[in-house]
């Protein structure tokens, strides 16, 4: 790839931290350790080597040091769209890469959009199978220098996450999509048989999901639980990194396949 792509800006235009910028957030990392990684970022999220649009634009009208093109990742519309224009517009050389993993059929503006790119990535096969086109499938990775177990160290730390108890967690949005209420369904059957299990269930919940989560809060205090069935809200990376290590079981309850 270095001999024919160089700066492959990965850009991010929303301000909200989400699901997609916080996969930005560990994907530029593990990038940069292979290729030259610019980054195009509005929400904040402090990562080194940041491009603005003047210099990204700038940058494009000069021919790539030892590589053909440049590559413009792009997860969302005004994303796409911009890279659209530096290629299509601008006459610049760059390639075009959209990388999704949403299962949701995509509108006809977001399908007219996708069928411009030069190369859309999909997740899983259910993304791929929602998508305008064929889609090249690359799976989530792992960083497993970064997500390994707890070591001996951290188990005995004062610090440690929920001391002396075996972890059941759920990380994501707080919201019907993505089967909060289905953890919580099946945290209610299974603690009170298991004294020795919390469930954690870590995750932004927007303003308009509210009387959703309103409603599994409810669920848990009916039945005195809310001592063992914990929400944390959206938490730091690092903090996330300890959660994850802590877990004994964590769970994908989505309701998109």
């Amino acid at each position: 790839m270095a001999r024919h792509f160089s700066n492959v800006i990965v850009t991010n235009f929303h301000r909200r931290l989400t699901g997609v910028t916080a996969t930005i957030t560990s994907l530029v990392a593990v990038q940069r350790r292979l290729i030259d990684v610019g980054v195009i970022d509005a929400a904040g999220l402090g990562l080194e080597n940041e491009w603005s649009l003047i210099k990204v634009a700038m940058a494009g009208f000069r021919q790539p040091v030892d590589a053909s093109y440049r590559v413009w990742h792009a997860p969302c519309h005004n994303e796409i769209l911009a890279g659209i224009i530096l290629r299509d517009v601008l006459f610049q050389r760059w390639k075009t890469l959209c990388a999704t993993a949403s299962a949701r059929e995509p509108g006809r503006f977001t399908r007219f959009l996708l069928g411009r790119m030069d190369v859309e990535v999909a997740a899983s096969r259910s993304s791929a199978r929602s998508r305008a086109r064929d889609s090249a499938i690359v799976h989530h990775g792992v960083d497993c220098s970064v997500f390994r177990p707890q070591s001996a160290e951290d188990i005995g730390s004062s610090t440690a996450m929920f001391p002396g108890k075996q972890v059941i967690g759920f990380v994501g949005r707080i919201r019907h999509a993505k089967g909060a209420d289905t953890f919580v369904s099946a945290m209610l059957d299974i603690l009170p048989e298991h004294r020795d299990c919390v469930a954690v269930l870590a995750g932004a919940c927007l303003a308009r999901h509210e009387a959703f989560k309103a409603d599994q809060v409810a669920r848990i205090n009916a039945v005195g639980l809310d001592d063992r069935i914990v929400f944390l809200d959206e938490i730091g990376q690092d903090e996330l990194i300890k959660l994850y290590q802590k877990m004994t079981i964590h769970t994908a309850c989505s309701r998109h396949k």
